[in-house]
């Protein structure tokens, strides 16, 4: 957890990272980078393998599903206590069950208003947008849905994609200084993400949410349905 919080990590990287082979059998527990403690204690899996320049290198993510939620759900809790982890999880899951989607803002408001000040000290960790994204992400793919981040797409990257049995959900991020929750939604409709999964049959949720780097906390959540 201690090397997360250092490194400053964009956790959903983690669904697919480029790692060079001499890396993944490091064992220096001063120099070890997280992509290869998490190789080796199982979290992470060789999904295929590459060239890094002349060097053979591998491409790495979660074996499956059960295993990027249980390490998600342990990732939750960094900046916060298990116990209010587990609320904050369950108010989550309400959400996305019952489509009650807008109360995403007062749930993440209140998460981050009790992440201590001392996160953001001596680094600049609130104005970067992945640091907002990868608690989001960590909380939604605790849950073990099919989550996948950096959606490939012909017009672009979707930030955040969940498939649910009954949904789908779309989800664009902003920092306040680069753009809105209205702009992040616009994005989601004028590059047509929502194309890709047409052919789901399913309901499509669009949401927006914008974030502050001086407040450090949640601005806004918009969300509509197609």
């Amino acid at each position: 957890m201690r090397l997360i919080e250092s490194e400053q990590y964009y956790i959903p990287d983690l669904e697919e990272v480029l790692v060079p082979e001499s890396s993944l059998s490091s064992f220096d527990v001063d120099e070890i980078t997280l992509t290869t403690l998490l190789f080796q204690t199982g979290y992470l899996t060789i999904k295929r393998v590459t060239q890094l320049g002349t060097q053979m290198a591998y491409v790495l993510g979660y074996p499956n599903l059960e295993v990027k939620a249980s390490l998600n759900d342990k990732l939750a809790t960094i900046g916060t206590s298990l116990q209010r982890k587990d609320q904050v999880l369950g108010r989550v899951a309400a959400v996305l069950l019952t489509n009650k989607f807008a109360e995403f803002k007062s749930i993440f408001s209140s998460h981050f208003a009790s992440i201590p000040h001392d996160w953001y000290r001596n680094n600049n960790i609130a104005n970067y947008e992945g640091f907002y994204a990868s608690i989001v992400y960590s909380y939604l793919a605790a849950l073990g849905y099919d989550l996948r981040a950096e959606d490939t797409t012909n017009q672009g990257r979707i930030d955040l994609t969940m498939i649910m049995p009954d949904k789908v959900i779309i989800l664009e991020f902003k920092l306040t200084k680069y753009g809105s929750a209205a702009e992040a939604l616009e994005q989601i409709k004028a590059k047509g993400y929502a194309s890709k999964y047409l052919a789901e049959n399913k309901p499509i949720h669009l949401i927006g949410i914008s974030f502050d780097a001086e407040s450090k906390n949640v601005v806004e959540c918009l969300y509509e349905k197609i």
